[in-house]
């Protein structure tokens, strides 16, 4: 008898105990998912093919070029998983600011705007001083020119695309002044082919991008200039919304910081805007 009331004590003990870890283990695994540091699924990361920032790779389901390989090295060391999906940009902002769930843009400017609804990540890339594309025609009318002078001559139309920014500085003198613009949601390639064909005068652009667009277009027909007085160049986030929780975006930015440093101290040197030939 008092063997058996020892081997029944035991059992319920041992199941006690595997009680307990049993318990103590779901509490770990959903504090886990308390802390906001995981998702319930991928992270949904939308782009738009932007060569050379942005580069579709769809039969690979990936996206390179000089945002898209970062982007996607920085979330495979923070351990994230995640999934490239096309989207153009008036969308994904619709889609960021709704906050209906975790969802991500690659590659966008970080402004006081987008701050009130999304998260940005670190810089994943700074771009060189941004310039003029111009009719080659035009060339000596732009050249030498301060950026105020450009955007308060009512005699241009800007070709500005929309819902996009160009960097604090020029987003400023550009509400200052109001320029004559022409918007359009096309691609800077379309715009390319707008300018040439005299829609508009002048767009501001990178020349990372505009180098590209010379190669595609013919050097005959359009020219890149910098302008005078610029700040360094703009630096690209990963723009997300709010359900992306705070403490795995300081998990991307630690991979970006292992990986890339801190491109917010970048001044940029020695990577001044020269002219596309």
């Amino acid at each position: 008898m008092y063997i058996y009331i020892f081997v029944c004590g035991v059992r319920n003990f041992s199941s006690l105990i595997v009680g307990a870890i049993s318990f103590y283990a779901l509490f770990l695994i959903f504090s886990f998912f308390l802390s906001g540091d995981v998702l319930a699924g991928t992270l949904d990361v939308y782009y738009f093919n932007r060569p050379p920032y942005l580069v579709a790779r769809p039969q690979e389901h990936n996206v390179e070029g000089l945002v898209g390989a970062r982007l996607s090295a920085v979330l495979q060391r923070a351990g994230v998983a995640f999934g490239w999906h096309p989207l153009p940009p008036p969308r994904q902002l619709l889609r960021i600011r709704s906050n209906e769930g975790p969802a991500c843009g690659a590659g966008w400017f970080r402004t006081a705007e987008r701050e009130a609804f999304a998260r940005f990540s670190l810089p994943i890339y700074r771009d060189r001083p941004a310039g003029l594309l111009v009719r080659r025609s035009d060339l000596p009318q732009f050249a030498n020119r301060r950026i105020e002078s450009i955007v308060s001559n009512r005699n241009w139309r800007m070709g500005v695309k929309l819902g996009f920014s160009y960097g604090s500085y020029v987003d400023r003198l550009l509400a200052r002044y109001n320029p004559p613009v022409l918007t359009t949601s096309s691609d800077n390639a379309a715009m390319a082919r707008m300018l040439a064909a005299g829609r508009f005068d002048y767009m501001i652009i990178a020349p990372e991008e505009a180098g590209l667009l010379i190669r595609k277009l013919g050097k005959q027909q359009i020219a890149f200039i910098p302008i005078a007085g610029m700040p360094p160049g703009n630096t690209r986030h990963l723009m997300c919304s709010k359900k992306v929780p705070a403490s795995l975006m300081a998990r991307i930015d630690r991979a970006i910081l292992a990986l890339y440093g801190d491109l917010r101290a970048a001044e940029a040197k020695g990577r001044s805007a020269k002219p596309v030939p």
